[in-house]
């Protein structure tokens, strides 16, 4: 692409069936004939897909200066700090994605600004379009989130002295914001600020440094009209509540979970 195409900048636009973080993709000893689910890039004719950790790999150290997915999901923690080396920039939902995708006709001029690439604008129209008609995006939810990955390392590090000094993996009866119809899908500050309790400072600094990740951020008020999104922050996670749920999807095999969620006590 680049020898066909030089230029002075580059971004790229991932677009197709995704669900984030889950690692059942290429690479791990499972029957793909009948996996129901899958990170990115579904390939419907030959039954293939990719973890997102082998996606990871792939585009790191790539020269992209922003990296926006047009695809479901893909705005959980355990996804942008497996990504976070592939791009400075990215634009990713943590809800599904109409099945129209963007509206490429409004998005492309701000991804195409001079300068640099207008990532909120782009958001912005994304999100304008099917907000302001539900019809066209069919009852599905619609969300967007702008992230500064280079602001990743430090909401890994508040996050882990949170996990740290948890006496659950997760609060006794606390049930979560879902953000999916499944329960891999939870919003991130929802539950960072429950497992904190009443340590306010703990939390403010964590909220600092989420805020320092996520620029504008924006979702609809519900998922197919049947589960409300009271609390978005524009980032989603996977809640692990006892031992066996690390191996979920596995879970495990994430830098996320290796780096962060294992500091649990569990």
């Amino acid at each position: 692409m680049k020898s066909l195409a030089p230029a002075d900048d580059y971004g790229l636009i991932l677009w197709g069936h995704a669900t984030g973080w889950l690692q059942d993709g290429i690479d791990d000893p499972i029957d793909r004939r009948n996996a129901q689910f899958y990170s990115y890039g579904y390939d419907h004719d030959r039954k293939n897909w990719m973890n997102t950790s082998t996606l990871a790999r792939t585009l790191e150290n790539r020269g992209f200066s922003f990296i926006y997915f047009d695809c479901c999901l893909m705005a959980s923690i355990e996804t942008l700090y497996e990504l976070q080396n592939a791009a400075p920039k990215m634009v990713a939902s943590a809800t599904e994605v109409p099945g129209f995708g963007m509206p490429y006709h409004l998005t492309l001029p701000s991804l195409f600004a001079d300068g640099n690439a207008d990532l909120e604008g782009a958001s912005k129209a994304y999100f304008n379009y099917y907000n302001s008609d539900p019809m066209a995006a069919g009852g599905c939810p619609v969300s967007t989130a702008v992230i500064t990955t280079g602001k990743i390392p430090a909401l890994a590090a508040a996050t882990k002295e949170i996990y740290s000094q948890a006496q659950y993996a997760c609060p006794p009866g606390y049930t979560g914001q879902l953000l999916y119809i499944n329960t891999d899908y939870y919003d991130f500050d929802h539950y960072i600020k429950a497992m904190a309790g009443d340590n306010e400072a703990l939390y403010a600094n964590w909220r600092a440094t989420l805020d320092d990740v996520v620029g504008y951020k924006a979702s609809s008020d519900f998922i197919w009209d049947i589960r409300p999104i009271e609390h978005f922050c524009g980032i989603s996670t996977f809640i692990v509540r006892k031992p066996a749920d690390t191996a979920h999807k596995n879970y495990n095999t994430l830098r996320w979970y290796d780096d962060v969620v294992s500091s649990l006590p569990l």
